[in-house]
């Protein structure tokens, strides 16, 4: 293995998983605020509090999750169209920021949430993969 292939580019890696935080929190967020318009709506007036409140706590954590699997998946791919060498670190290494939050943020290690680390790095390992793949094919279509 060669330095170069260790060679990290931290700002792609930094900036993706930002960008992960972000939009899975604006698109959480937007999903909240598009039901609690829904229910403004049909009640003519202001929405109850309660009720949107306990679609927030049951959506959040679980639709927030997801959307960063899928997101994580999406950055790393980017990164690794863009990197020259080693795009699967680079996509581990966005999975191990996205997921790693979440677990430094608890004080307790939850199975879920080993699981949904787990998750988050396969996801961005398979992204820089795919990444390199579609990077190497001059088609921009993954290889067989």
């Amino acid at each position: 293995m060669t330095s170069d292939a260790l060679h990290i580019r931290w700002g792609s890696v930094v900036i993706a998983s930002l960008s992960v935080w972000v939009l899975s929190f604006v698109l959480v967020a937007g999903a909240i605020f598009v039901y609690a318009f829904s229910l403004g709506w049909a009640a003519r007036g202001a929405p109850d509090s309660e009720t949107i409140q306990r679609f927030a706590d049951a959506v959040a954590p679980v639709w927030g999750a997801r959307l960063g699997v899928v997101l994580t998946g999406m950055a790393a791919l980017w990164v690794g169209q863009r990197v020259n060498a080693g795009p699967v670190w680079h996509g581990l290494l966005i999975g191990a920021i996205v997921a790693g939050v979440p677990m430094a943020a608890r004080q307790q290690l939850a199975s879920d949430l080993l699981i949904s680390f787990t998750i988050t790095l396969l996801a961005g390992a398979v992204g820089g993969w795919l990444g390199r793949q579609i990077r190497g094919n001059p088609n921009g279509h993954a290889s067989r």
